[in-house]
């Protein structure tokens, strides 16, 4: 029965993430996310989304992180379901290293695309010599701080943008390996306690 219940949870909560991944994509594209289709899936998707919305921390400028979040949640929802399905018990020190990787995961993917946009915009100054455009000028604004705020944590003088860049993806790069050893560590930790 309780093997039965948690499958049907778990594709539950699969379809239902699924659905909100196409509401997400819809709201790139006007057209589609004003259609009827479009409409329903707001319906049945926003309320949830709508949660992680609220969370002002979760954007970086004009970057909203706040979807991909919502999905991991779901994600995580699913994993704790299939874990338990498959451990044939609920305990809450699998429950806590669950949620604890669940986190990480949330931050490892926000680190990941931080240090893809540095990496795009870094490129994208060695390449090309007039890099003035509404869309650079945009990106510009919205890392500037971030970057500078980074950079400003190993030097106490401000150096020119594309140091700072070479900072700040060097500094990512080397927070993510770290914070994966530390929790691949704290999460095995936390699994073996037997409560």
């Amino acid at each position: 029965m309780l093997y039965t219940l948690s499958l049907f949870l778990s594709g539950l909560i699969s379809i239902y993430t699924l659905l909100c991944f196409v509401r997400i994509f819809l709201t790139w594209i006007p057209q589609a996310e004003y259609s009827p289709f479009g409409r329903f899936l707001a319906q049945i998707c926003d309320p949830y989304l709508n949660i992680f919305r609220r969370l002002s921390f979760l954007r970086l400028g004009s970057v909203d992180f706040t979807p991909t979040v919502a999905l991991l949640v779901l994600v995580g929802a699913s994993s704790v379901i299939t874990g338990v399905m498959q451990v044939g018990r609920i305990t809450v020190s699998g429950i806590l290293a669950m949620l604890l990787s669940l986190c990480w995961s949330v931050v490892t993917s926000i680190l990941g695309f931080v240090i893809i946009v540095l990496a795009v915009r870094l490129i994208a100054l060695f390449i090309s010599k007039n890099y003035s455009s509404s869309f650079w000028d945009t990106l510009d604004r919205t890392i500037t701080p971030l970057i500078y705020r980074i950079s400003g944590t190993f030097s106490r003088t401000t150096v020119p943008f594309k140091t700072a860049i070479i900072i700040s993806i060097i500094a990512l790069v080397l927070l993510t390996l770290g914070g994966n050893l530390v929790m691949n560590l704290l999460i095995n930790i936390i699994r073996s306690i037997p409560i």
